[in-house]
């Protein structure tokens, strides 16, 4: 439908998953993002992964000093990635920007793809790390996990 039929036309809300993980590269990522969704009238999803293996065998006493490491790791990524994260979008003269935060365990292309499904999001914002050719061949990286799996657009910001 178009405005020139006389019908109402049907708006899609854009919203963003951005990816931090502390990195430079993460921040130029959420900086594109933020001018987008600023153009856009978007809103913003931060997702910061902590990287955790959910398969192992573990006695009582192991999952309550596990349980008491995942909640010191959760304060630790909210103090030092997520908190200057949401300052780093208040822009002296610019309105705010609509966002939430989530801090998820596990592997972290298949969170960001979970978040991003989740939340029925318009597009993803990565930063690269840089990390060489060869360390990428061996290990595979985010970018490329996200590329075979992900449901929407990713921006790769160098």
């Amino acid at each position: 439908m178009t405005a020139h039929d006389g019908k109402k036309r049907l708006m899609m809300t854009e919203l963003y998953v951005i990816g931090l993980d502390g990195s430079e590269a993460a921040g130029r990522a959420l900086d594109l993002a933020a001018r987008q969704a600023r153009a856009m009238n978007a809103s913003l999803v931060l997702v910061h992964v902590i990287e955790w293996s959910r398969y192992a065998i573990m006695t009582p006493e192991d999952l309550a000093i596990r349980h008491q490491m995942r909640e010191t790791e959760i304060a630790r990524a909210r103090d030092h990635i997520m908190a200057p994260a949401a300052e780093r979008l208040e822009k002296p003269g610019l309105p705010p920007l609509a966002h939430e935060d989530i801090i998820r365990h596990g592997a972290v292309a298949p969170v960001l793809c979970e978040v991003i499904e989740e939340k029925a999001a318009t597009q993803a914002f990565i930063g690269r790390t840089g990390h060489s050719k060869l360390a990428a061949l061996m290990f595979g990286s985010t970018a490329n996990a996200l590329a075979q799996a992900c449901p929407t657009p990713i921006t790769l910001v160098p």
